[in-house]
């Protein structure tokens, strides 16, 4: 039998071998099921990328999941990526959210949104390619449109990688403006605490008064997210990047302090100009605007 021949049915067979492995006697998939109960402690769920289950602690305050940093997500220093970062983050609060009956589309349902209105987050290293490490977030306050809600990244011995508080505000769909928390929204979650107690600031990031204006950039379909606008996370991006750029590489984040203060959502054919320019704070603020001078967001580099 010709060689190629040959290894071609083999390697079918082995492929079939490995199809099979993965699913029961009955044919079906052996993954274990999401279980709600309000008082399970552990989640028996299958999410995408976890490593293990997901962890919700029996008031629902506390939910965590068990992460390994991959190839994919990390840049040429092999320190994960500022939207690899965010994202981990955003991700643990949809599962969290999902995992209490509070899915994108039971949202849709009810015509309601959570979007991010500022971010305050502090790195104390980025996590490195093949590194196991712990996502958790809980939420700790609701109030009016507002809710906030804690984040942190532990490593594998359980020190604090990332610790963050964020603000979001309840938006309607359907009437497109902010709208106050419905009890739905928030009664699945149980009694709030503030987890980590992170210092309340101001959550306005002022522009420098001098600014250097970098080259423009098209929003293309990667920035979009199923809210239909630029994703939290591509801002930080966008700024780092802006600020790596105009610095031949020789400036990128990788630990202090982002605040992120989100005041217009771009959406998909947007022309973006990137301002930046030190802060009083001493440290760099990148404005991300709109061609008539609008603020989409305002990122402080600490």
């Amino acid at each position: 039998m010709d060689a190629r021949r040959l290894l071609t049915i083999f390697t079918l067979d082995f492929f079939s071998i490995c199809i099979y492995h993965t699913s029961n006697a009955t044919g079906r998939d052996s993954s274990p099921s999401i279980d709600v109960t309000p008082n399970n402690k552990r989640l028996q769920g299958r999410f995408y990328g976890s490593v293990e289950p997901a962890f919700l602690d029996s008031e629902g305050i506390m939910y965590e999941i068990k992460e390994r940093v991959r190839y994919s997500e990390v840049g040429g220093s092999q320190d994960i990526t500022i939207t690899a970062l965010v994202n981990y983050l955003q991700d643990c609060s949809t599962f969290h959210s999902a995992d209490i009956g509070l899915t994108l589309d039971r949202l849709n349902e009810l015509h309601k949104a959570w979007l991010l209105s500022y971010w305050d987050i502090y790195v104390e290293r980025m996590p490195r390619l093949y590194e196991n490490i712990t996502v958790g977030t809980s939420p700790h306050a609701f109030r009016g449109v507002l809710g906030r809600r804690n984040f942190w990244i532990k490593d594998s011995e359980g020190n604090y990688l990332l610790r963050a508080d964020s603000i979001w505000f309840c938006f309607d769909t359907e009437r497109q403006r902010p709208v106050k928390i419905d009890e739905e929204m928030v009664s699945s979650f149980g009694e709030l605490e503030d987890v980590l107690k992170l210092t309340a600031g101001d959550r306005k990031v002022q522009e420098p008064e001098e600014m250097v204006e970098a080259p423009a950039i098209k929003i293309e379909p990667h920035h979009i997210d199923t809210n239909h606008h630029v994703n939290n996370a591509r801002y930080l991006q966008i700024a780092d990047d802006v600020l790596s750029a105009v610095t031949e590489g020789k400036e990128s984040f990788t630990s202090g302090r982002i605040r992120a203060e989100y005041r217009k959502a771009a959406v998909l054919g947007d022309i973006m100009i990137p301002m930046y320019g030190k802060s009083a704070n001493g440290g760099i603020v990148v404005s991300l605007r709109s061609e008539t001078g609008d603020v989409f967001c305002n990122i402080e580099f600490l």
